[in-house]
């Protein structure tokens, strides 16, 4: 259960909800959270099980409720009403999509884009999952380019882009259509956060003793076009120029204007 991601308080988690755990190991039943009902199971017996019953759940009120969150908060204006700028790039990534596969890497932009990314109804994102692996949305974008023979997005950030970076050479040598958005911070925000929010601020291997090359260079070097985005106040032009090039294929678009140390 990776509650950390989507709970700082591990008291307030689910508050409301009758939490079930099944889990082949009975000591973890219970261990991080409130449980109202522990089922040591290995879960796929657990699952056959479950399908024989006849289960009805009506969603319609949760989803209106879902609905009105959505409306009443804003995925890219804070609490403090100032504006979430790595929100606002990914919503702004999204304008410019219609139903192209997006597969997107492990991180804080994995949960910027779980917030703010926009799709349409016939359109597909890939996660990796609770899994945490970083790296796999460049990978992933090259199977879904094959099997879709048409263009991928796929959205990063530095320290996923580093972890398979030299899958670029794919890309060249296939001539596969993807366009690869890199949301550049310059720190392993995820793990940064933590470290500020449990660690003291103590920031190794996030901020100090890590860095971030040249990605354009890089891409570059690869035979890709690539560029950055410094200038965030014309970032709908930036978009519109990147993703409507001539060479609308294989560009790696490094956006950089923004970043937290």
């Amino acid at each position: 259960m990776i509650v950390d991601k989507l709970e700082q308080s591990l008291e307030s988690f689910a508050r409301e909800a009758f939490i079930i755990q099944v889990d082949i190991d009975k000591n973890e039943l219970g261990s991080k959270i409130k449980v109202d009902l522990e089922i040591h199971s290995d879960v796929k017996e657990f699952l056959l099980d479950l399908t024989v019953e006849k289960l009805t759940i009506d969603t319609t009120e949760w989803l209106n409720t879902l609905k009105r969150y959505k409306e009443k908060f804003s995925s890219t204006i804070g609490i403090d009403r100032n504006k979430k700028v790595p929100n606002v790039i990914v919503s702004k990534i999204a304008s410019f999509l219609s139903d192209e596969v997006v597969t997107v890497d492990v991180g804080q932009h994995q949960m910027w884009v779980a917030q703010s990314l926009h799709t349409t109804q016939n359109q597909r994102v890939l996660f990796s999952g609770g899994m945490g692996a970083m790296g796999f949305a460049l990978p992933s974008a090259i199977g879904a380019a094959i099997a879709s023979d048409k263009r991928v997005v796929a959205i990063a950030g530095d320290g996923g882009i580093q972890m398979n970076i030299q899958e670029l050479e794919i890309l060249k040598r296939r001539q596969l259509p993807i366009k690869i958005f890199v949301l550049n911070n310059q720190n392993l925000g995820m793990v940064r956060q933590f470290q500020e929010l449990y660690f003291d601020e103590k920031y190794s291997g996030t901020v100090n003793d890590y860095s971030v090359p040249d990605l354009v260079s890089i891409a570059k070097a690869y035979g890709l076009n690539a560029r950055n985005i410094n200038n965030l106040e014309n970032i709908d032009e930036e978009l519109k120029d990147t993703y409507f090039s001539a060479n609308e294929a294989r560009e790696l678009v490094n956006i950089c204007s923004w970043h937290k140390k």
